[in-house]
């Protein structure tokens, strides 16, 4: 992961990679944003950016 990009963009990379992995699959629920922002320790301003790519 790039540690130059925006906290959203490497968060919402690693959505990307669940969904490449199988971990969550296209057309699944992603968590709520508060769930996900608690997971990954990040603001959930940041989760909600990062939801919206």
């Amino acid at each position: 992961m790039n540690h130059g990009s925006r906290r959203y963009e490497r968060v919402a990379s690693r959505i990307s990679e669940l969904i490449e992995h199988g971990t969550l699959r296209p057309g699944e629920r992603v968590p709520s944003v508060r769930r996900y922002s608690e997971q990954e320790e990040v603001s959930i301003s940041t989760v909600m950016q990062a939801y919206r790519l």
